[in-house]
């Protein structure tokens, strides 16, 4: 990354070229971020339907390129979510399998995992099959702390993991105990567990805000891998996975990428994006810290929780926010608005901040520039005063009274941000407008009200209005430079 503070957004390309820039441009490619046998954590929103769960055709642009990196891919890639209810695999509104996709992204998540099942020879040097459990290294596992389900037997979409147990455990430990081992002992066939340490808690003596309703245990995740089998821990010691034969841990280091939609969520939560998508990390319970008795949530006290539990338990290795298409009043809106960008950053207010102050906000609507609600506590916009975003933000940046603990910035003179506009016309994305764009853009051309049957036209639909048509060619004339 440029700078510690730095935000990297790449913007009016293709998923992929987005995807693609954002690595360049932080890293000089993505095998200098991700590593030969890394193990993967893509943590996604996969609660809702519509744009309320992570775009799929951005999803499909990261994996593919880390399956693709230089030198290629011997580790493993896994899709984790806690989804907020006991049945993800069959809730109709989930991520991993509804139909309900409105334009975002042809696949849901089990179906992009298909896809990688289905494709896996186009990767000979990414892809691996092990031999014990006859699944390939793009997997998934789901954040449970209690509660199990078995899937169905043949599974629809998923037929190599059909009949395939899931099950969650919890406990509350301090730091004497290894989670891991104990992980193994007591609970051999569970899938995930939860770990929920007693001697780590955010409470009303230490909170910035207080008194707190509710006080919490920091806490994190283990998941076993469906792959490989190894045990994979959200903890920030433990830096490599653990192998539960040899009870040792290995070289295999992990990474975890916080990949969030970007939506306002409701008229008392604000945004969702980086810090609110933390919830899906934690328990559920996070939700609830500091609600007022007898009133409407001050939800942005959750704040101070979710940074706490980040200074303490995990900060992830890198924050992108996927803002494909993105709802301006809530996640499962008809008309998502296609901000065609990816941005990045390892500072997750500073990188909240941003997105929300210059791509949520500014598309309008109820709760953005214009509406009546902009103004208001419930606004898209982060910076201003008294607004629940921002002080959602705040909060995390700052979570404790005597503010021990930073988290980032939210100064924009102290925000660094390195912005790449693909731009009207330059469909190649190689730097001009060229006949060689205009071949493209031919190719492309669908008429009014007709989606491109090739998703990598996108490029050319310069209004965001789902087709290729004149208006557009007027578009990437403005732009040709021949």
């Amino acid at each position: 990354m440029t700078s510690a503070i730095s935000i990297i957004h790449s913007l009016n390309g293709t998923p992929a070229q987005n995807v693609a820039k954002v690595f360049e441009m932080a890293y000089g490619g993505i095998e200098n971020f991700i590593g030969y046998d890394d193990i993967v954590l893509l943590r996604a929103n996969l609660q809702w339907p519509a744009n309320g769960y992570t775009n799929t055709e951005i999803g499909l642009a990261l994996i593919d390129l880390i399956l693709r990196r230089p030198g290629g891919f011997a580790g493993e890639i896994h899709v984790i979510e806690d989804n907020h209810t006991p049945n993800p695999h069959t809730y109709p509104y989930s991520g991993w399998c509804t139909t309900d996709k409105r334009s975002n992204g042809p696949y849901n998540w089990f179906e992009l995992i298909r896809y990688f099942i289905d494709h896996a020879d186009s990767y000979p040097d990414g892809i691996h099959t092990d031999p014990v459990t006859g699944q390939i290294n793009v997997t998934f596992q789901f954040l449970l702390g209690w509660g199990s389900f078995t899937f169905e037997d043949p599974h629809p979409i998923l037929p190599s993991y059909s009949g395939k147990y899931y099950g969650g455990a919890w406990e509350r430990l301090d730091g004497s105990v290894d989670p891991l081992q104990l992980c193994k002992d007591q609970y051999p066939t569970r899938t995930s567990f939860n770990v929920r340490r007693l001697d780590i808690r955010y409470t009303s003596d230490i909170a910035r805000v207080s008194p707190l309703n509710t006080e919490y245990d920091m806490q994190y995740y283990l998941i076993k891998s469906q792959h490989s089998g190894l045990y994979v821990s959200l903890y920030k010691e433990h830096l490599t996975a653990w192998d539960p034969v040899t009870e040792t841990f290995t070289s295999q280091p992990v990474k975890l990428i916080n990949m969030c939609t970007l939506n306002h969520h409701s008229h008392a939560a604000a945004v969702t994006s980086i810090v609110k998508g933390h919830f899906g990390m934690v328990a559920e319970a996070f939700h609830y810290t500091g609600w007022d008795k007898g009133g409407p949530p001050t939800f942005y006290y959750a704040g101070g929780a979710i940074g706490y539990n980040m200074a303490m338990i995990r900060q992830p290795d890198l924050h992108m926010s996927c803002a494909e298409r993105i709802g301006r009043l809530s996640r499962t809106e008809d008309d998502a608005f296609r901000a065609k960008s990816v941005a990045i950053s390892t500072d997750p207010v500073a990188l909240d901040y941003y997105v929300g102050k210059y791509i949520l906000f500014p598309a309008g609507e109820l709760y953005g520039e214009g509406g009546w609600a902009g103004e208001m506590p419930m606004s898209n916009d982060p910076s201003l005063e008294g607004g629940y975003y921002g002080l959602t933000l705040e909060f995390c940046r700052d979570p404790l009274a005597d503010h021990s603990v930073i988290n980032g910035t939210l100064d924009e003179d102290e925000m660094v941000v390195h912005p790449f506009d693909h731009g009207p016309g330059d469909i190649d994305s190689d730097g001009d407008v060229d006949l060689e764009d205009y071949q493209r853009f031919q190719s492309c051309h669908s008429g009014p009200d007709v989606p491109p049957s090739d998703p990598n036209c996108d490029a050319a639909d310069f209004d965001r209005d789902n087709d290729v048509d004149m208006r557009d060619f007027t578009a990437f004339q403005d732009g040709f430079t021949g």
